[in-house]
Protein backbone atom coordinates (compact mmCIF):
# COMPACT_ATOMS: atom_id res chain seq x y z
CA UNK A 1 0.00 0.00 0.00
CA UNK A 2 1.42 3.56 -0.82
CA UNK A 3 2.41 6.06 1.59
CA UNK A 4 -0.42 8.82 1.28
CA UNK A 5 1.84 11.45 4.30
CA UNK A 6 5.22 11.82 2.01
CA UNK A 7 8.42 10.11 3.54
CA UNK A 8 8.30 7.40 5.82
CA UNK A 9 12.12 7.96 7.12
CA UNK A 10 10.19 9.35 10.29
CA UNK A 11 8.55 6.68 12.03
CA UNK A 12 5.91 7.46 14.47
CA UNK A 13 6.32 5.09 17.51
CA UNK A 14 3.31 4.05 19.32
CA UNK A 15 5.01 3.95 22.53
CA UNK A 16 8.02 6.38 23.91
CA UNK A 17 9.22 6.12 27.46
CA UNK A 18 10.06 9.14 29.32
CA UNK A 19 12.05 9.04 32.66
CA UNK A 20 13.05 11.57 34.59
CA UNK A 21 16.34 13.08 33.42
CA UNK A 22 19.44 11.93 35.25
CA UNK A 23 20.13 15.67 36.64
CA UNK A 24 16.91 15.50 38.04
CA UNK A 25 17.27 11.90 39.33
CA UNK A 26 21.03 12.90 41.12
CA UNK A 27 19.60 14.99 44.29
CA UNK A 28 17.74 11.40 45.46
CA UNK A 29 21.09 9.66 44.44
CA UNK A 30 23.40 11.65 46.50
CA UNK A 31 21.03 11.08 49.32
CA UNK A 32 21.00 7.70 48.81
CA UNK A 33 24.96 7.14 48.61
CA UNK A 34 25.19 9.35 51.63
CA UNK A 35 22.62 7.17 53.45
CA UNK A 36 24.92 4.22 52.33
CA UNK A 37 21.97 1.93 52.23
CA UNK A 38 20.64 0.94 48.44
CA UNK A 39 18.26 -1.62 49.20
CA UNK A 40 16.03 -3.45 51.72
CA UNK A 41 13.12 -0.64 52.62
CA UNK A 42 15.39 2.61 52.79
CA UNK A 43 14.92 5.87 53.37
CA UNK A 44 14.00 6.53 49.29
CA UNK A 45 11.63 3.73 49.61
CA UNK A 46 9.65 4.83 52.35
CA UNK A 47 9.28 8.34 51.15
CA UNK A 48 7.72 7.25 47.97
CA UNK A 49 5.39 5.24 50.04
CA UNK A 50 4.63 7.99 52.40
CA UNK A 51 4.01 10.09 49.33
CA UNK A 52 1.38 8.13 47.42
CA UNK A 53 0.05 6.84 50.64
CA UNK A 54 -1.43 10.81 50.68
CA UNK A 55 -2.02 10.88 47.14
CA UNK A 56 -3.92 7.70 47.37
CA UNK A 57 -6.23 8.36 50.34
CA UNK A 58 -4.44 5.87 52.94
CA UNK A 59 -1.86 5.29 55.74
CA UNK A 60 2.04 4.50 54.70
CA UNK A 61 1.60 1.41 56.10
CA UNK A 62 -0.70 0.25 53.72
CA UNK A 63 1.65 0.99 50.65
CA UNK A 64 4.26 -1.42 50.00
CA UNK A 65 6.63 -0.92 46.56
CA UNK A 66 8.18 -3.81 44.47
CA UNK A 67 10.57 -4.64 42.01
CA UNK A 68 7.84 -5.30 39.66
CA UNK A 69 3.98 -5.33 39.13
CA UNK A 70 4.23 -9.29 38.50
CA UNK A 71 5.71 -9.53 41.35
CA UNK A 72 3.55 -7.11 43.59
CA UNK A 73 0.12 -8.71 41.68
CA UNK A 74 1.97 -12.15 43.10
CA UNK A 75 2.12 -11.66 46.16
CA UNK A 76 -1.09 -9.58 46.76
CA UNK A 77 -2.83 -13.25 45.81
CA UNK A 78 0.02 -15.17 48.23
CA UNK A 79 -1.20 -12.76 51.31
CA UNK A 80 -5.31 -14.29 51.69
CA UNK A 81 -6.18 -17.52 51.32
CA UNK A 82 -8.19 -18.20 48.33
CA UNK A 83 -6.80 -21.30 46.28
CA UNK A 84 -7.91 -20.15 42.84
CA UNK A 85 -8.31 -17.06 40.95
CA UNK A 86 -10.17 -15.62 38.29
CA UNK A 87 -8.60 -13.84 35.22
CA UNK A 88 -10.04 -11.95 32.40
CA UNK A 89 -8.69 -14.36 29.11
CA UNK A 90 -7.80 -11.00 27.49
CA UNK A 91 -4.95 -9.28 29.51
CA UNK A 92 -1.42 -8.83 29.58
CA UNK A 93 0.09 -12.11 30.75
CA UNK A 94 1.54 -10.69 34.17
CA UNK A 95 -2.03 -11.38 35.15
CA UNK A 96 -2.65 -14.76 34.52
CA UNK A 97 1.46 -15.39 35.57
CA UNK A 98 0.87 -14.21 39.09
CA UNK A 99 -1.26 -16.67 40.49
CA UNK A 100 0.62 -19.22 39.51
CA UNK A 101 3.74 -17.88 40.77
CA UNK A 102 2.75 -18.38 44.27
CA UNK A 103 1.32 -21.92 43.60
CA UNK A 104 -2.33 -21.10 43.00
CA UNK A 105 -5.21 -22.36 40.63
CA UNK A 106 -5.96 -20.06 37.74
CA UNK A 107 -9.39 -19.45 36.06
CA UNK A 108 -10.45 -17.94 32.94
CA UNK A 109 -13.42 -15.71 32.55
CA UNK A 110 -15.00 -13.33 30.00
CA UNK A 111 -15.15 -9.95 30.42
CA UNK A 112 -17.88 -7.20 30.14
CA UNK A 113 -17.95 -5.39 25.98
CA UNK A 114 -19.28 -1.92 28.40
CA UNK A 115 -16.44 -1.94 30.76
CA UNK A 116 -13.76 -4.36 29.75
CA UNK A 117 -13.52 -5.62 33.17
CA UNK A 118 -14.71 -9.27 34.63
CA UNK A 119 -18.01 -10.20 34.15
CA UNK A 120 -20.55 -10.66 36.60
CA UNK A 121 -20.27 -14.48 35.91
CA UNK A 122 -16.87 -14.84 37.14
CA UNK A 123 -18.00 -13.81 40.84
CA UNK A 124 -17.24 -17.07 43.37
CA UNK A 125 -20.68 -19.15 43.88
CA UNK A 126 -20.92 -19.52 47.49
CA UNK A 127 -19.21 -22.19 49.26
CA UNK A 128 -15.99 -21.42 46.41
CA UNK A 129 -12.76 -20.44 47.73
CA UNK A 130 -12.04 -18.33 44.70
CA UNK A 131 -10.37 -14.65 44.29
CA UNK A 132 -10.87 -12.68 41.57
CA UNK A 133 -8.24 -10.28 39.52
CA UNK A 134 -10.40 -7.42 37.37
CA UNK A 135 -7.71 -5.76 35.52
CA UNK A 136 -8.65 -1.97 34.70
CA UNK A 137 -8.55 -1.87 31.25
CA UNK A 138 -5.37 0.49 29.68
CA UNK A 139 -4.89 3.01 32.28
CA UNK A 140 -8.44 4.03 32.06
CA UNK A 141 -9.82 5.54 35.80
CA UNK A 142 -11.71 3.88 38.34
CA UNK A 143 -12.87 4.32 41.72
CA UNK A 144 -13.86 1.80 44.57
CA UNK A 145 -17.46 1.96 44.17
CA UNK A 146 -17.03 0.34 40.48
CA UNK A 147 -16.92 -2.81 42.59
CA UNK A 148 -19.02 -4.79 45.02
CA UNK A 149 -17.45 -3.79 48.12
CA UNK A 150 -18.83 -6.56 49.96
CA UNK A 151 -16.84 -8.75 47.54
CA UNK A 152 -14.88 -10.85 49.50
CA UNK A 153 -11.18 -11.36 47.97
CA UNK A 154 -10.10 -8.76 45.23
CA UNK A 155 -6.95 -7.64 43.89
CA UNK A 156 -7.29 -5.15 41.19
CA UNK A 157 -4.91 -5.36 38.59
CA UNK A 158 -4.52 -1.15 37.74
CA UNK A 159 -1.01 -1.93 36.05
CA UNK A 160 -1.43 1.72 34.13
CA UNK A 161 -4.12 3.62 35.90
CA UNK A 162 -1.81 5.39 38.38
CA UNK A 163 -1.67 8.71 36.60
CA UNK A 164 -6.17 8.94 37.62
CA UNK A 165 -5.14 8.53 41.49
CA UNK A 166 -7.92 6.88 42.73
CA UNK A 167 -9.55 7.82 46.33
CA UNK A 168 -8.39 4.28 48.10
CA UNK A 169 -9.70 5.46 51.57
CA UNK A 170 -12.52 3.06 51.45
CA UNK A 171 -10.43 -0.03 50.53
CA UNK A 172 -11.81 -2.97 52.00
CA UNK A 173 -10.30 -4.87 54.19
CA UNK A 174 -9.17 -8.27 51.95
CA UNK A 175 -8.58 -6.30 48.93
CA UNK A 176 -5.60 -4.85 46.87
CA UNK A 177 -4.77 -2.19 44.13
CA UNK A 178 -1.55 -2.83 42.32
CA UNK A 179 0.14 0.00 40.04
CA UNK A 180 2.91 -0.89 37.80
CA UNK A 181 5.82 1.75 37.61
CA UNK A 182 7.23 0.60 34.42
CA UNK A 183 8.63 2.67 32.17
CA UNK A 184 6.43 2.57 29.41
CA UNK A 185 3.62 3.36 32.85
CA UNK A 186 2.87 7.00 33.66
CA UNK A 187 5.14 8.22 36.14
CA UNK A 188 7.17 5.17 35.31
CA UNK A 189 10.71 4.60 37.19
CA UNK A 190 12.23 2.04 34.86
CA UNK A 191 11.06 -1.24 36.55
CA UNK A 192 9.09 -1.67 39.72
CA UNK A 193 5.43 -1.01 41.42
CA UNK A 194 3.26 0.06 44.20
CA UNK A 195 0.31 -2.56 45.72
CA UNK A 196 -2.29 -0.90 48.01
CA UNK A 197 -3.39 -2.64 50.81
CA UNK A 198 -6.96 -2.93 52.52
CA UNK A 199 -5.03 -3.76 55.45
CA UNK A 200 -1.99 -3.01 57.47
CA UNK A 201 -1.73 -6.31 58.34
CA UNK A 202 -1.97 -7.76 54.99
CA UNK A 203 1.05 -5.01 53.82
CA UNK A 204 3.28 -6.47 56.19
CA UNK A 205 2.77 -10.06 54.78
CA UNK A 206 3.90 -8.82 51.89
CA UNK A 207 6.70 -6.75 52.54
CA UNK A 208 7.87 -10.17 54.71
CA UNK A 209 7.00 -12.18 51.15
CA UNK A 210 9.01 -9.64 49.39
CA UNK A 211 11.83 -9.80 51.42
CA UNK A 212 12.57 -13.92 51.63
CA UNK A 213 9.84 -13.99 54.56
CA UNK A 214 11.85 -12.66 56.80
CA UNK A 215 10.13 -10.54 59.49
CA UNK A 216 11.77 -9.12 62.50
CA UNK A 217 14.46 -12.03 62.03
CA UNK A 218 16.52 -13.78 59.96
CA UNK A 219 14.55 -16.70 59.95
CA UNK A 220 11.92 -16.86 56.98
CA UNK A 221 8.60 -17.55 58.18
CA UNK A 222 7.29 -19.00 55.17
CA UNK A 223 8.15 -19.64 51.23
CA UNK A 224 8.81 -16.11 49.81
CA UNK A 225 11.10 -14.62 47.01
CA UNK A 226 12.97 -11.75 46.65
CA UNK A 227 10.52 -8.61 45.42
CA UNK A 228 11.88 -5.63 46.97
CA UNK A 229 12.47 -2.29 44.91
CA UNK A 230 15.99 -0.63 45.18
CA UNK A 231 16.43 2.77 46.63
CA UNK A 232 17.91 3.45 43.04
CA UNK A 233 14.27 2.56 41.48
CA UNK A 234 12.79 4.92 43.99
CA UNK A 235 14.96 8.17 43.56
CA UNK A 236 13.44 7.44 39.53
CA UNK A 237 10.18 7.30 41.40
CA UNK A 238 10.56 10.42 43.18
CA UNK A 239 11.53 12.29 40.38
CA UNK A 240 8.87 11.40 38.48
CA UNK A 241 6.79 12.58 41.40
CA UNK A 242 8.51 15.91 41.57
CA UNK A 243 8.04 16.56 38.07
CA UNK A 244 4.03 15.52 38.05
CA UNK A 245 2.19 19.28 37.54
CA UNK A 246 3.79 20.12 34.59
CA UNK A 247 4.12 16.35 33.16
CA UNK A 248 0.13 15.71 33.74
CA UNK A 249 -0.19 19.26 32.16
CA UNK A 250 1.32 17.56 28.82
CA UNK A 251 -1.01 14.43 29.00
CA UNK A 252 -3.88 16.05 29.25
CA UNK A 253 -3.03 18.09 26.19
CA UNK A 254 -1.89 14.65 24.26
CA UNK A 255 -5.17 13.02 24.91
CA UNK A 256 -7.15 16.11 24.38
CA UNK A 257 -6.00 15.76 21.21
CA UNK A 258 -6.41 12.10 20.57
CA UNK A 259 -9.65 12.47 21.76
CA UNK A 260 -10.63 15.19 18.99
CA UNK A 261 -8.85 13.04 16.25
CA UNK A 262 -10.87 9.72 17.42
CA UNK A 263 -14.06 11.98 17.41
CA UNK A 264 -13.80 13.47 13.98
CA UNK A 265 -13.67 10.05 12.55
CA UNK A 266 -15.96 8.60 14.71
CA UNK A 267 -13.68 5.74 16.58
CA UNK A 268 -14.49 4.30 19.19
CA UNK A 269 -12.10 3.94 22.15
CA UNK A 270 -11.76 1.90 25.10
CA UNK A 271 -13.77 2.52 28.14
CA UNK A 272 -13.40 5.59 29.91
CA UNK A 273 -10.70 6.80 27.64
CA UNK A 274 -12.12 10.63 27.83
CA UNK A 275 -11.37 10.50 31.38
CA UNK A 276 -8.30 8.77 31.83
CA UNK A 277 -4.89 9.75 31.86
CA UNK A 278 -3.13 6.76 30.20
CA UNK A 279 -0.04 5.88 28.09
CA UNK A 280 -2.45 3.93 25.48
CA UNK A 281 -4.66 5.14 22.91
CA UNK A 282 -6.71 2.75 21.72
CA UNK A 283 -8.72 2.11 18.87
CA UNK A 284 -11.98 0.20 18.47
CA UNK A 285 -12.99 -1.00 15.15
CA UNK A 286 -15.86 -2.47 13.90
CA UNK A 287 -14.56 -5.72 13.03
CA UNK A 288 -11.32 -7.63 12.16
CA UNK A 289 -11.35 -6.35 8.68
CA UNK A 290 -11.05 -2.57 9.60
CA UNK A 291 -8.67 -3.44 12.20
CA UNK A 292 -6.22 -5.11 9.37
CA UNK A 293 -7.23 -1.96 7.17
CA UNK A 294 -5.82 0.19 9.91
CA UNK A 295 -2.91 -1.75 10.57
CA UNK A 296 -2.07 -1.66 6.55
CA UNK A 297 -2.48 2.21 6.15
CA UNK A 298 -0.83 3.49 9.24
CA UNK A 299 2.29 0.74 8.92
CA UNK A 300 2.61 2.20 4.84
CA UNK A 301 2.98 6.22 6.19
CA UNK A 302 5.17 4.41 8.85
CA UNK A 303 3.05 5.16 11.92
CA UNK A 304 3.51 2.22 14.09
CA UNK A 305 0.34 0.48 15.68
CA UNK A 306 0.28 -2.85 18.41
CA UNK A 307 -2.59 -5.30 18.79
CA UNK A 308 -1.35 -4.83 22.93
CA UNK A 309 -2.89 -7.98 24.18
CA UNK A 310 -3.35 -9.83 20.42
CA UNK A 311 -5.38 -12.51 21.64
CA UNK A 312 -7.43 -14.20 24.50
CA UNK A 313 -4.56 -15.69 26.74
CA UNK A 314 -6.77 -19.41 26.99
CA UNK A 315 -5.85 -19.89 23.34
CA UNK A 316 -1.70 -19.17 23.82
CA UNK A 317 0.53 -21.94 24.41
CA UNK A 318 1.60 -21.37 28.13
CA UNK A 319 -2.18 -21.17 29.35
CA UNK A 320 -4.45 -23.05 27.09
CA UNK A 321 -4.86 -25.65 29.67
CA UNK A 322 -6.55 -23.24 32.39
CA UNK A 323 -9.11 -22.67 29.15
CA UNK A 324 -12.77 -24.12 30.53
CA UNK A 325 -14.83 -22.86 27.34
CA UNK A 326 -15.47 -19.72 25.36
CA UNK A 327 -15.05 -16.13 25.79
CA UNK A 328 -16.64 -14.73 22.91
CA UNK A 329 -15.90 -11.37 24.35
CA UNK A 330 -12.53 -11.28 24.98
CA UNK A 331 -12.51 -13.17 21.01
CA UNK A 332 -13.74 -10.06 19.88
CA UNK A 333 -11.93 -7.63 21.80
CA UNK A 334 -8.28 -8.90 20.71
CA UNK A 335 -9.49 -8.33 17.29
CA UNK A 336 -11.17 -4.80 16.49
CA UNK A 337 -9.18 -3.26 19.74
CA UNK A 338 -5.77 -1.58 18.15
CA UNK A 339 -3.39 0.37 20.18
CA UNK A 340 -2.79 4.12 18.12
CA UNK A 341 0.68 6.24 19.08
CA UNK A 342 0.52 7.92 22.45
CA UNK A 343 3.12 9.20 24.13
CA UNK A 344 4.84 12.94 25.33
CA UNK A 345 7.24 13.00 22.49
CA UNK A 346 4.01 13.54 19.79
CA UNK A 347 4.34 16.11 17.85
CA UNK A 348 1.62 18.68 16.19
CA UNK A 349 3.13 17.27 12.61
CA UNK A 350 2.59 13.42 14.43
CA UNK A 351 -1.18 13.99 14.43
CA UNK A 352 -1.55 15.22 12.32
CA UNK A 353 -0.37 12.01 10.00
CA UNK A 354 -2.39 10.13 12.18
CA UNK A 355 -5.72 11.89 11.61
CA UNK A 356 -4.52 11.75 8.14
CA UNK A 357 -3.96 7.97 8.04
CA UNK A 358 -7.40 7.81 9.73
CA UNK A 359 -9.16 9.33 7.19
CA UNK A 360 -7.97 6.93 4.52
CA UNK A 361 -8.37 4.03 6.74
CA UNK A 362 -12.37 5.25 6.99
CA UNK A 363 -12.37 6.38 2.87
CA UNK A 364 -15.12 4.65 1.40
CA UNK A 365 -14.59 3.16 -1.58
CA UNK A 366 -17.33 3.00 -5.22
CA UNK A 367 -18.74 -0.26 -6.41
CA UNK A 368 -16.00 -0.83 -8.70
CA UNK A 369 -13.54 -1.11 -5.50
CA UNK A 370 -11.95 2.88 -6.01
CA UNK A 371 -11.13 4.79 -3.18
CA UNK A 372 -13.52 8.30 -3.31
CA UNK A 373 -11.25 10.75 -2.91
CA UNK A 374 -11.13 12.50 0.59
CA UNK A 375 -12.90 16.16 1.23
CA UNK A 376 -11.43 17.98 3.22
Amino acid sequence: MPSILGSANDRIAVMSPALPMASSVLPYLELMDGEGIYSNFGPLVTQLEQRYASLLGVMPQQVVTSANATLALAGAVAAQDKSEWSVPAWTFPATAHAPLLVGRRLAFADVSLDSWLLGEDSRPKRGENRGRIPVIPFGASFQLDDFDLEEESLVIDAAASLGNFPNLESLPQSWAVVFSLHATKILGCGEGALTIFGSSQAADEFRAWSNFGFAGSRVPRFVATNAKMSEIAAAYALAALDQWKTSEVSWRRIHATASAISEKHGLARSPRADSSLSPYWIGVFKDESATKKAELVFAANAIDTRRWWPEPLSHSPAFSNYARGAYPNCDLLSRVALGLPMHLALTPENFNKIDEALAATFLPRTADGHRLKHQA
